[in-house]
């Protein structure tokens, strides 16, 4: 059975976590590891839960999609004097590099990664991605004084 997301102005508890339920099992279905990513964990906007589950999230659909047929857009990470050949024989570790420093450039952050794993801790990229992509979401100032 397909479950759809719930919306609308009467939005209450029940239907959040539900919608949180379906966010983690969703998530898990396309081969995050969440041991440690509960509801609520998510309610309460545990940064550490959330940007886990999204790193997960973007790797793993990073590796499946990530084709110029599919994503014609992604050439806009393509560098000027590559070849075609070889920007599309990348790793998705290098997509992903390539990705989270275009919406860096784009967001006016000087921040720019050349290391997926030493680079992302901390957090702070993660909270300029996700407040340059979906700026509703998050306020990245009191994240990041916090």
């Amino acid at each position: 059975m397909v479950k759809a997301i719930n919306t609308g102005k009467d939005m209450n508890i029940f239907k959040m976590n539900e919608n949180l339920r379906l966010a983690i099992n969703s998530a898990k279905s396309i081969g995050c590891i969440l041991q440690s990513t509960s509801v609520q964990n998510l309610y309460n906007k545990q940064i550490s839960a959330i940007l886990g589950m999204l790193w997960q999230i973007l790797r793993i659909k990073s590796i499946y999609d990530m084709n110029l047929r599919d994503h014609p857009e992604i050439v806009k990470l393509k560098k000027e004097n590559e070849s075609l050949e070889d920007f599309m024989a990348l790793k998705p570790e290098d997509f992903i590099i390539r990705w989270i420093n275009y919406h860096m450039e784009t967001g006016g952050y000087p921040n720019r990664i050349k290391n997926i794993t030493s680079d992302l801790k901390g957090g702070e990229v993660f909270t300029l991605l996700l407040s340059q992509l979906q700026p509703s979401c998050i306020d990245k100032d009191k994240v990041l004084n916090e």
